[in-house]
């Protein structure tokens, strides 16, 4: 099983933490799809970090757009948002065991 964990953000600033947290985890069986809103910026980000960018040029501004768009672009088997902001703690071993055990939906405030 392949998780995908995808970031919509519509301001990069908190993504380096959020980068740092990801390349710590012990799980490692995930991509990385992080979805700049409005042409931010997150190339250099994204090739430290081996992240796939999929920029958002869409007319909506709704969060739900862009969420919906970003999990269009996922590949893995289980989905798994992220927030830029408050994702830093997140573990990801945890969320891929709810996702085999427990319920269809996993959010990203799985944290230690």
């Amino acid at each position: 099983m392949r998780l995908s964990v995808f970031t919509p953000t519509h301001d990069p600033k908190h993504l380096p933490r959020l980068a740092m947290s990801l390349a710590r985890q012990r799980f490692q069986n995930f991509e990385w799809v992080i979805v700049p809103n409005g042409g931010v910026n997150v190339t250099e980000l994204s090739r430290m970090f081996n992240a796939r960018v999929v920029p958002y040029y869409g007319k909506s501004q709704h969060i739900g757009e862009l969420k919906r768009f970003a999990c269009n672009a996922c590949t893995g088997d289980v989905l798994v948002e992220v927030n830029a902001r408050t994702g830093e703690n997140v573990i990801i071993a945890r969320a891929a065991k709810i996702a085999v055990t427990g319920p269809g939906r996993v959010d990203s405030y799985v944290h230690h």
